[in-house]
């Protein structure tokens, strides 16, 4: 992490909520929801402000990330 870092870091925020406490898939929502938040702890420990993307439809969050993206220096070919 000292010698290599991302520009930018964006976490996807979480398409389903599982509400149903008696449903299986709920307790293992539990689970994904915790190790999202040990990760998104993780970056903010080395540094990193991440960029949460919002839910929204796959292109929608496609264009919030590229408006967010800085360009590359270009590089002249001379």
């Amino acid at each position: 992490m000292r010698i290599y870092r991302y520009d930018t870091v964006f976490v996807l925020d979480a398409l389903d909520d599982f509400t149903t406490v008696d449903d299986v898939v709920w307790a293992r929502e539990r689970e994904i929801a915790r190790v999202h938040q040990l990760i998104i702890q993780a970056y903010y420990d080395v540094g990193y402000r991440p960029i949460f993307v919002p839910v929204d439809s796959a292109p929608a969050r496609v264009d919030f990330i590229l408006a967010r993206i800085s360009a590359p220096p270009a590089t002249s070919h001379t």
